[in-house]
């Protein structure tokens, strides 16, 4: 649940801080940015600005009840951003231009990253055509070449495992990748 939890939060992270930076640079209060966060569409986070919304209205400083979302919240990405804007707040530097530099290393880190997914998938590719595509296709004709010069009889069974093996083999792999993909919406 927590792993289904920090997916959901960095699939959104960058949406949601785009509109932050936007709204924040046009001069909308930060307080407002996280209002209109809340009430969007971008899954955990919205959830979790809501919660920060709603010890701010009952009296919290804005730092504070972003700190408490530091201390509660799993995804690394998530916690790193709000501290830095709450180092910003501390601090009285240009909330705008903090959000801004934020979401440009987030973009990167995210290009990095699909980079290295793409890169991973070259030898996979490989490793794929030959184990599900040519050892199957080559050894049922080798065990053809084969039987038709010895006494070894093919039955039914064999062609049923090996028809077994690389439909198994296939969806390991299937999920495999899945599990490799990096997080971009």
């Amino acid at each position: 649940m927590i792993a289904k939890k920090i997916k959901d939060i960095d699939k959104n992270l960058l949406f949601a801080l785009r509109n932050m930076e936007v709204q924040v640079s046009s001069g909308i209060s930060l307080f407002d940015s996280l209002v209109s966060i809340a009430e969007g569409n971008y899954g955990v986070i919205s959830d979790e600005f809501k919660k920060a919304i709603k010890k701010i209205s009952t009296g919290k400083s804005e730092v504070e009840a972003l700190e408490e979302l530091i201390l509660k919240n799993p995804s690394l990405y998530f916690r790193r951003i709000i501290w830095q804007i709450t180092n910003s707040l501390r601090s009285g530097s240009d909330l705008s231009s903090t959000l801004k530099v934020i979401v440009d290393d987030l973009s990167y880190e995210k290009i990095v990253s699909i980079r290295k997914y793409g890169s991973q998938l070259n030898p996979m590719a490989m490793m794929y055509m030959m184990l599900a595509v040519i050892f199957p296709s080559l050894g049922v004709s080798f065990l053809m070449i084969l039987s038709s010069f010895s006494n070894i009889q093919l039955t039914e069974m064999v062609f049923w495992l090996i028809l077994g093996f690389t439909g198994f083999f296939q969806l390991m792999f299937i999920g495999f990748i899945k599990s490799k993909r990096p997080v971009v919406k």
